[in-house]
């Protein structure tokens, strides 16, 4: 396989990357009304945790590196508060 096959498939995959965190945006910003209906405080430890620790599991099950992993997961729920503070 050529090096531009090989570079249009990982631009079809980043593609889908973007498009599955637009969906998880789409439900983040649900919860975030549920919590502001609810009173419920926007930031959860515990479920943070749970899913820090459970994305390490799938990482190391899936051969990637479990701190890489951890750094994306923290990213996501960071950029999860921030959307979550504007609804």
């Amino acid at each position: 396989m050529e090096l531009e096959e090989l570079r249009k498939k990982i631009d079809g995959i980043d593609r889908q990357i973007l498009e599955i965190l637009a969906k998880r945006m789409e439900v983040v910003s649900k919860v975030a009304e549920y919590k502001k209906e609810n009173k419920v405080a926007l930031k959860q430890h515990r479920r943070e945790k749970q899913l820090i620790e459970r994305n390490r599991a799938i990482a190391k099950e899936l051969g990637l590196s479990e701190d890489f992993v951890e750094n994306i997961c923290r990213t996501i729920i960071n950029e999860s508060l921030k959307l979550e503070e504007t609804v």
